[in-house]
């Protein structure tokens, strides 16, 4: 997906056409929503299962 967002914006002459930060920026955003999903259905431990393991992506912590 960055990688055709960023081929994207370069033909159109747009926005970012650096992958890193596309990426960064969508993974960030997915993350977001993966947190709230899970915040909310009260299962954080299935979050930090499938998208903290490691803490590669991202770490929790206590309220």
């Amino acid at each position: 997906m960055a990688i055709w967002l960023t081929r994207r914006n370069r033909v159109q002459g747009v926005g970012s056409v650096a992958l890193l930060p596309v990426l960064r920026g969508l993974l960030r955003a997915r993350l977001r929503v993966e947190y709230t999903y899970y915040h909310l259905m009260d299962n954080i431990q299935a979050f930090s299962h499938m998208w903290a393991v490691g803490g590669c992506l991202c770490s929790v912590g206590g309220d």
